[in-house]
C-alpha cells in the first residue's frame, strides 16, 4: 500500500515538473520575435560600430574606480587619426580616475537601438543594468534619490548573472515626460547630481590646499559618483535638454546598415522555418 502511494506521489511530482517545463517552453515560444531575437551580445548589435565602441570605451573608462583595474588604453592608430571616420576611443579622466563626463547621453530616432545598446554595452562591461523610466516619476528629488541609491548599491539579489555586480543606471525616455509642472524632473535630477559632484570636487581641492594648517574634516553630504549613468532621449535638441547637453558626453545613434538588418532577418527566418522573399 505504502509503496503504491509512494509511486503515485513520485509520478505526480514528475507530472508537475513536466507540466512546468511545457509551460516555460510555451511562454518562451510566445515571445515576440523582436524580443526573442534581440541582441544579447555586444557582437550582435546592429547600431553603428563606431558608436558602439565609443560607448563601450566610456563605460570601460570607469574600470579603475569600479573594478580597481586599469581601464583599456585607446587604440593609438584610432586616437591619432583626425579624419571624420576615425574612431575616438580616448576618454579623459579626472583626478580621481573617473571619466570627466559622469553622464552619457544617447540620442537618436525611435527604434534605432539606443536602449538595446545601453543594456548590452553595460552588461558587456560587467555591470548589472538598473533601468529607471523618466516618465514613471516626474519629481526631481525622488528621481535623484533613486539614481544615487542605485549608484551606491551593489546588486546582491538572487544568484543569477547579475548577482554581486556593480550597477549601471540607465534612464530611459528622459525627453518623453517634458510636459506638466514636473515634466523636467529627470533632467533636474541629473543636473543636481552633477552639481553635487562639482561641489564635492571643489571642497576636496580646498581641503588639500588647507591641509597644512590643521588638516581636513570629513564633509557630510552625498558621496562621490562612482557608477556610470546613461540617459536616453529621442530629440537631442529639445530646449529642456540644453543644460544636460552641456555637462554630458553625447552620442548620436544612427540607423543600422540596411544590409546588416536584412542579413539578421534572413537568419531569423531560417531559424523559424519561414520563407522570405
Amino acid at each position: 500500500m505504502w509503496e503504491g502511494d509512494a509511486r503515485r506521489l513520485g509520478t505526480s511530482e514528475e507530472d508537475r515538473i513536466a507540466t512546468a517545463k511545457k509551460n516555460i517552453a510555451a511562454i518562451a515560444a510566445s515571445k515576440l520575435w523582436v524580443d526573442a531575437h534581440a541582441p544579447k551580445l555586444f557582437t550582435e548589435l546592429l547600431s553603428p560600430e563606431q558608436t558602439n565602441r565609443e560607448v563601450l570605451h566610456w563605460l570601460k573608462a570607469w574600470d579603475g574606480i569600479v573594478f580597481k583595474r586599469a581601464p583599456p588604453k585607446p587604440y593609438k592608430k584610432e586616437y591619432k587619426k583626425k579624419d571624420a571616420g576615425a574612431f575616438n576611443t580616448h576618454v579623459p579622466l579626472d583626478e580621481e580616475g573617473r571619466p570627466v563626463h559622469k553622464i552619457l547621453l544617447l540620442s537618436g530616432a525611435p527604434g534605432v537601438g539606443k536602449t538595446t545598446l545601453a543594456h548590452v554595452a553595460a552588461k558587456h562591461a560587467g555591470y548589472r543594468v538598473v533601468e529607471i523610466n523618466a516618465s514613471d516619476d516626474r519629481n526631481a528629488e525622488t528621481l535623484k534619490r533613486r539614481v544615487t541609491d542605485a549608484c551606491q548599491m551593489r546588486s546582491v539579489v538572487g544568484g543569477g548573472a547579475g548577482a554581486n555586480k556593480p550597477n549601471c543606471v540607465v534612464i530611459d525616455e528622459i525627453d518623453g515626460a517634458l510636459g506638466g509642472a514636473e515634466g523636467k524632473g529627470a533632467i533636474h535630477a541629473l543636473l543636481q547630481i552633477n552639481a553635487d559632484e562639482d561641489a564635492r570636487e571643489e571642497a576636496g581641492k580646498r581641503d588639500k590646499s588647507s591641509s597644512g594648517s590643521g588638516g581636513s574634516k570629513k564633509k557630510k553630504g552625498p558621496g562621490p559618483l562612482n557608477r556610470p549613468i546613461i540617459a536616453i532621449c529621442n530629440d537631442l535638441y529639445a530646449p529642456a535638454l540644453r543644460p544636460l547637453r552641456e555637462i554630458a558626453k553625447v552620442f548620436r545613434v544612427g540607423a543600422a546598415n540596411k544590409s546588416a538588418i536584412a542579413s539578421r532577418l534572413r537568419r531569423v527566418c531560417l531559424e523559424k522555418g519561414v520563407r522570405a522573399d
